[in-house]
């Protein structure tokens, strides 16, 4: 059996406005592994989130999704991601949603995606 000893450091970082007609989210991490063998790698993961109330309950927005990982990373799974999503969202109340989403993905390893997802969500 091999064993590694691996130092990560994590910081993050997070902002958030809810307003009456905007709203906006943004969230970043920086990762550092280092090990004895490899040294260190630095992996960066963010999203930007925005989206504008065009009546009192429907709510179209944006995110932008972004993963790097420096080349040598042991620790991740290792495929650089970059996301863009749009959707549309109802509030039937603070506790009940429904959305409708659009996404394209671009991955390093296996080239870009596309996917329209819906969903209800209740909460409690």
């Amino acid at each position: 059996m091999m064993q590694w000893k691996i130092n990560q450091s994590l910081i993050s970082g997070s902002v958030a406005y809810f307003g009456n007609k905007f709203e906006f989210l943004a969230e970043g991490t920086f990762a550092s592994n280092h090990s004895d063998t490899t040294g260190s790698q630095h992996t960066i993961a963010s999203y930007l989130y925005g989206g504008v109330k065009i009546k009192e309950k429907w709510i179209p927005y944006i995110r932008l999704d972004y993963i790097h990982y420096q080349d040598g990373e042991i620790f991740y799974t290792r495929d650089n991601t970059k996301s863009i999503l749009v959707g549309l969202r109802h509030e039937f109340s603070y506790l009940a949603v429904i959305k409708l989403e659009y996404q394209y993905v671009n991955r390093q390893f296996t080239g870009h995606t596309d996917a329209l997802t819906a969903q209800l969500a209740i909460g409690f």
